[in-house]
């Protein structure tokens, strides 16, 4: 969290926050979905419906808190939100994977594979270069030069 005696706090990412609350949003109602579904209908679904409502009690819970985070500016909260929605993306095309029954849902599974795979590129990207960096710090020290921190 900033300092209150900070003359400029730093911004909020809105972008994050956007995401976080559709995502919260969006699996507050799936969990509503699973709850007001009617049995005929739910033992027509692949997915069991208490999973359903579960994952989006689990995933809207998981989201708002990354929202709070985001709000108070908390150290690391970027990359929380950053992770949960990675860990969404690969949730969800786990869910389809598994429980895809319809030809058009089998269909989408190329399409979402390549989309997740683009997600995950952007964790990577960051990891390899804290590695990177982490490497050349390493690299300095051993070499005798020690860097200021």
């Amino acid at each position: 969290m900033f300092k209150k005696d900070d003359p400029q706090p730093p911004q909020r990412p809105r972008l994050l926050l956007t995401l976080m609350v559709g995502l919260a949003v969006y699996q507050a109602s799936a969990a509503g979905y699973a709850l007001n579904t009617p049995r005929e209908i739910s033992e027509q679904v692949a997915l069991p419906m208490s999973l359903w409502f579960v994952s989006g009690v689990m995933w809207a819970v998981t989201a708002l808190y990354g929202v709070r985070r985001l709000w108070r500016r908390e150290r690391g909260s970027k990359a929380f939100a950053g992770w949960v929605i990675v860990g969404f993306s690969i949730y969800s095309a786990l869910r389809l994977f598994l429980y895809a029954a319809a030809d058009y849902d089998r269909g989408r599974l190329p399409f979402l594979v390549i989309m997740v795979g683009l997600i995950l590129l952007l964790p990577a990207r960051r990891l390899v270069r804290r590695f990177e960096a982490n490497a050349n710090t390493m690299e300095k020290d051993y070499d005798g030069n020690r860097s200021s921190q």
